[in-house]
Order: structure tokens, then C-alpha cells, then sequence
């Protein structure tokens, strides 16, 4: 969440704005973001939260941990 939280600042968005999310990760990480998925969408303000490869819709591709994850959001 920390990620995301410096993503939406870094790129300029209003602390108010909603996001979709989408995490490209191990199905490991993907588990548990999903078993989580209500507390996460209510502490970054996500709309939607989707799995898989990245469209080239997002705005900021972050990696966490050496490449264990890739987040990108979207102002909804």
C-alpha cells in the first residue's frame, strides 16, 4: 500500500482522486492482495483492482523487491 500511496503522489494525483489498480506479481502476492481486496481498495481509494500484464494504460510501473511486483494505476 505504501507503493501505491508514493505512485499516486509521484504522479500528481489529488489525495481525493480514485484509482483502478492493476498488479502484474506472482500468484503468491496476487492471493493475498485478493484475499485483502476491500481493505486495499479502501486505504488507496481503488475502484477496481485487476491481475495480469500491463496494456500500456497505466501512468507508473513501480517494482517492489527486485521485480516481485509490478503496480500501475490509472486515475478512474
Amino acid at each position: 500500500m505504501n507503493r501505491v500511496q508514493n505512485l499516486r503522489k509521484d504522479s500528481g494525483l489529488e489525495v481525493t482522486d480514485k484509482i483502478r489498480l492493476t498488479v502484474e506479481c506472482a500468484s503468491e502476492i496476487q492471493a493475498a492482495i485478493a484475499q485483502n481486496e476491500e481493505y486495499v481498495c479502501n486505504e488507496v481509494l481503488a475502484t477496481e483492482i485487476s491481475f495480469g500484464s500491463f496494456d500500456g494504460e497505466a501512468l507508473l510501473v513501480d517494482l517492489v523487491q527486485e521485480g516481485d511486483a509490478k503496480i500501475g494505476l490509472v486515475k478512474s
